[in-house]
């Protein structure tokens, strides 16, 4: 998994793509903000001026790989789920995350296209991008931003209930976009 860190001295937000492998415009779209923030730098320098961007253009890599030589609809990573009789392989990584694991739409059978995996956390992908925040010293860290295209719809932590709760008129207005 590949890591960019566009660095600058004030605050931390991070940008990751793609959880889901079949997600393929994921990457591309990544690329083109990575671009358009550098090849824009001197004539607009604002952003990079005032804020670290961790960007993380791909995490789900043999996911990818595998919808490109394989599935096209592939969702999952490719690791082997241990002592599954049917020989299960991936875990939904968008759905692996510590954070309300087992919440909201995930499935605790392997067979599953939306498997949480066995335990929170327990996928390599998931397991070094906590250790690399958690180790890095990222006590700045604002912001996060995780980039799907399954759908049409904006979504925003957390997806785990239905009700929301908006804090301000500028939350209503993104929300419903």
């Amino acid at each position: 998994m590949l890591l960019l860190r566009l660095l600058s001295s004030n605050n931390s937000n991070n940008l990751l793509s793609p959880d889901h492998a079949r997600e393929w415009i994921g990457p591309a779209t990544v690329q083109y903000f990575v671009h358009s923030l550098v090849t824009d730098h001197a004539s607009n320098p604002a952003l990079l001026d005032s804020a670290e961007l961790i960007i993380v253009p791909l995490m789900n890599v043999d996911g990818y790989e595998h919808t490109w030589a394989g599935t096209r609809l592939w969702r999952k990573n490719r690791r082997p789920i241990k002592k599954d009789f049917f020989g299960s392989v991936g875990v939904d990584l968008n759905r692996n995350w510590p954070a309300h694991w087992g919440e909201g739409g995930s499935s605790d059978m392997p067979f599953s296209d939306v498997y949480m995996g066995p335990e929170a956390g327990s996928e390599p992908e998931v397991k070094a991008l906590i250790s690399f925040f958690k180790n890095d010293n990222h006590t700045r860290l604002v912001g996060a931003i995780d980039l799907h295209s399954f759908s049409q719809l904006v979504l925003r932590p957390y997806g785990t209930h239905q009700l929301v709760t908006f804090t301000c008129a500028d939350e209503v207005f993104f929300f419903f976009v």
